[in-house]
């Protein structure tokens, strides 16, 4: 059930009158020692014009529920999706459609959080929940269960989307983002699930369930993600599995520790960038900044690790990033 809205895009120029033919260069020959003439016969005239709009090949999504932490006006007042004219679908509650501007490139889902498959998981983590509390108070049984259920959203949205790549956007992503970011990143070839790593994570240290999960580490960031249709199928697959097996386990506090395990497991599903929680679009590309952070957490890991391929991909990006001057001095 999808609702499009429809707008038509215009902008206004102003240009010279008329058609340049010989008859209109003979009268400027002969007027050019009577350059008033010239004005009094040559008009400026506004004209409304259509431009040709970008084919995008990236449909973005995003999803807002309110579960209580800092409330709908919070996160409307904040979010920036709605001023880029980028072809986007929002799952929203009822109570919230009226905020979302009529545009025609938004289209609205409606949903709420009982319809999510990760509902039904509620109350068992909420009894995780007493015997494992988690470290950090913003991740909470409610919590948990929607940010997993992101790559449901992304799956649900697939109906209307024709685009061939699908990019997930949090709502309130805690980023500036610009219409040439997200351009750069719609001409940008990928071939596998592409996020962001944050944190490298040995994989002896991801694998042992009780010391990874206990204090909530993370390693790949979440709140922008980029796919092929399939390739975001194959991913809510490994991303539900890991999480029911969680839930059964007793464990678990954000998606993005799931996605941190299945690049433990499967690392040749992912095409991974580089950067923070701030530099999900900025570093889409290119390394821009915080390169004393990615030598901290990445690479000297990584080496630590024997993951020297992955030091080298770095250590390649970076060197990219000086050669084409995006890296802030």
């Amino acid at each position: 059930f999808f609702f499009k809205q429809k707008t038509a895009y215009e902008i206004k120029e102003c240009d010279w009158s008329s058609d340049v033919c010989s008859s209109d260069l003979n009268r400027l020959i002969e007027y050019s020692n009577n350059p008033q003439h010239i004005l009094n016969n040559f008009k400026f005239i506004s004209y409304n014009v259509t431009p040709n709009p970008r084919i995008w090949k990236i449909h973005f999504v995003t999803m807002f529920i309110d579960i209580g932490i800092r409330g709908s006006d919070y996160y409307f007042n904040k979010t920036q999706l709605f001023d880029l004219p980028i072809p986007l679908t929002i799952l929203v509650e009822e109570s919230n459609i009226h905020r979302i501007p009529k545009k025609s490139n938004i289209t609205i889902v409606p949903i709420t959080f009982e319809q999510l498959e990760t509902y039904q998981y509620l109350e068992k983590i909420e009894q995780n929940r007493k015997i494992w509390p988690s470290k950090d108070p913003r991740n909470t049984s409610k919590s948990f269960c929607l940010y997993v259920s992101k790559f449901e959203a992304v799956i649900k949205a697939l109906d209307n989307i024709q685009e061939s790549q699908i990019a997930w956007i949090d709502f309130g992503l805690n980023e500036k983002i610009t219409l040439a970011q997200l351009c750069e990143i719609d001409d940008y070839p990928i071939e596998n699930f592409r996020a962001c790593l944050i944190h490298y994570r040995p994989k002896s240290f991801v694998l042992n369930r009780q010391q990874f999960y206990q204090f909530g580490h993370c390693g790949i960031g979440a709140g922008f993600m980029v796919g092929t249709k399939q390739k975001w199928i194959t991913m809510k697959d490994l991303v539900y599995d890991e999480f029911k097996d969680l839930v059964k386990y007793g464990c678990g506090h954000s998606e993005e520790q799931i996605l941190t395990t299945i690049y433990a497991h499967n690392s040749e599903y992912f095409d991974l960038y580089y950067g923070d929680y701030e530099l999900l679009i900025k570093h889409y590309t290119y390394i821009h900044e915080k390169v004393d952070q990615i030598i901290r957490l990445i690479i000297k890991p990584a080496l630590q690790d024997e993951r020297y391929e992955l030091a080298e991909e770095v250590v390649k990006i970076i060197t990219q990033s000086i050669r084409y001057g995006k890296l802030s001095q």
